[in-house]
């Protein structure tokens, strides 16, 4: 459960009101009766002895400065719900901490199946962390590029995706998350079940089966209707365009041959519908855009350059 904001804020501006007042240590029982507080207002239970280690301050101004500091990393990682998600982004910021990483490279996919028969499909240029061994209490990844999850039912263990900018949160359902580092959005798309797509902080929503939404900086975008199979479809070696971008079907091309495309005026807001067979290589990929896009296409230094021709 999140703490509501209004209760945080009261609870930050008592930590500095402590740190202000007193010229001198602040008592320990003071910083207990400070994370008491915050474990009423969650109904989550810290670790307290694990935090008293890392509270110790002996002057004002830094002792502010701290507390702020501090109640904030809190904050955050009790937005992640467990302090096993404060742990996988603590390595996926340092690397330090017990995680495998798995890496698919350009142009390949990977499958992996969790020891919870969770099961992960990685598209081209993705990267998956997650722990040596899922706690009893949260099964918690981060993942940066492509997936599409199915994942096993466990109400006391919920599975949690963190992404640079997002955290989906489910029991036990499918769905693809959309997550590349070039890309300044987060884009989940649910097959079966429910899940909870939050950016991590104040806002979040529920989505429904055969439903899109996205966050794009620190908004949340509102669920809209999709056709799934357009989202999924890469598992096969497809891809699947309606009234779509070529900035769009280029991107994607990027995430799978790792081949940069250069284009011209005119190209990227051009629209196309269609399908494109990723099995093929992407010369003939390149020849079925151009039959039905009217564009012309070179390569030269290692990219590929793109433009109108009507």
């Amino acid at each position: 459960m999140e703490i509501e904001k209004d209760n945080f804020n009261r609870i930050l501006r008592r930590l500095i009101e402590l740190a202000k007042e007193r010229e001198q240590i602040i008592s320990q029982s003071e910083i207990d009766e400070a994370w008491s507080s915050i474990e009423r207002a969650t109904d989550i239970k810290l670790d307290l002895q694990r935090r008293k280690k890392r509270m110790r301050f002996y002057y004002i101004s830094a002792a502010a400065a701290a507390m702020v500091a501090v109640a904030i990393l809190l904050f955050n990682s009790i937005t992640f719900a467990t302090d096993e998600a404060g742990a996988l982004m603590e390595y996926v910021a340092t690397g330090r901490g017990n995680y495998n990483q798995l890496t698919t490279p350009l142009g390949s996919k990977n499958h992996i199946t969790f020891s919870d028969g969770s099961q992960i499909w990685m598209n081209s240029g993705t990267k998956i962390i997650y722990p040596a061994k899922f706690s009893d209490k949260s099964r918690n990844i981060y993942i940066e590029g492509e997936a599409y999850l199915d994942i096993a039912h466990n109400e006391a263990a919920p599975f949690i995706v963190h992404t640079k900018n997002a955290t989906v949160r489910v029991l036990g359902t499918a769905f693809n998350v959309s997550a590349y580092a070039k890309e300044n959005s987060t884009e989940v798309v649910l097959v079966r079940g429910k899940v909870d797509l939050s950016n991590g902080k104040d806002s979040h929503v529920v989505l429904s089966p055969g439903e899109l939404s996205s966050v794009v900086a620190d908004e949340v975008k509102q669920p809209v209707a999709v056709d799934v199979e357009q989202y999924i479809c890469w598992i096969d070696d497809m891809l699947i365009f309606h009234d779509d971008t070529l900035k769009k079907v280029f991107s994607r091309l990027n995430a799978h041959y790792g081949v940069e495309f250069v284009l011209g005026p005119g190209v990227d807001e051009r629209k196309v519908t269609g399908k494109l067979n990723l099995k093929d290589d992407i010369d003939e990929v390149m020849r079925t855009i151009s039959f039905t896009s009217s564009i012309s296409y070179r390569k030269s230094n290692g990219k590929i350059w793109v433009n109108v021709t009507d």
